[in-house]
């Protein structure tokens, strides 16, 4: 039912004007199943488009490079409770002011090691950055990400690439055997108007609606 409906609107856009539908020439129509489609293009748009070299095998190492992902979570996370550790063993931390009378020059004192031990710990987190496994991993994880990207790129090329392919096979089928429209056999989407006209029929169909 819903697609009759659509069929319907389909056909006041190739008329382009408001006419009594029961009095229209019957058009030749089809449907096509574009899924289907998509599957045989998808392997022939990817003939013609092949990965630059280096992208093929992106998504095969993927889980390689997210357990080197890990592993400098791991050694980073570890390098800082070192820092922790050694900078700050005790765990000192500064006496709020006014806790107790007579209080200030303890309070300065244990307040200036807190900054102290802020300084070393922020030094050395900085100095892991340095660290030379975790920098060469780093890098041949941004390597990755770079390749993955260009990929992804490739790979969403292809895919527009089919859907243009789809209307332009389905419009040269549709003219060499008369057809006036092709739906789409899943979606009810016209994927050819011969027309090539669309009429907005939305306040129309609103005024009957508020009436």
């Amino acid at each position: 039912m819903f697609k009759q409906f659509i069929l319907c609107c389909a056909v006041v856009s190739v008329s382009g004007c408001d006419i009594n539908l029961s009095s229209l020439r019957p058009i030749k129509w089809a449907t096509v199943d574009v899924n289907e489609l998509r599957g045989a293009l998808k392997d022939v748009i990817a003939a013609e488009n092949p990965y630059p070299e280096g992208l093929e095998a992106v998504s095969e190492r993927s889980v390689e490079f997210g357990r080197m992902r890990q592993q400098i979570s791991t050694l980073e996370r570890t390098a800082s409770n070192n820092c922790r550790a050694k900078i700050n063993p005790r765990g000192v931390q500064p006496m709020p002011p006014n806790i107790m009378n007579g209080a200030e020059a303890f309070y300065k004192e244990n307040y200036q090691r807190q900054n102290e031990v802020d300084n070393g710990y922020q030094e050395c987190v900085r100095a892991i950055e340095s660290d030379q496994l975790i920098a060469d991993l780093k890098k041949k994880v941004d390597a990755y990400n770079k390749l993955y990207e260009l990929k992804q790129n490739h790979d969403r090329d292809r895919m527009e690439k089919v859907e243009r392919r789809i209307k332009d096979v389905v419009a040269d089928y549709a003219k060499a055997n008369n057809y006036e429209l092709v739906v789409s056999e899943s979606s009810t989407n016209v994927i050819f108007n011969s027309s090539e006209m669309v009429v907005d029929v939305t306040g129309g169909v609103l005024e009957k609606i508020v009436r």
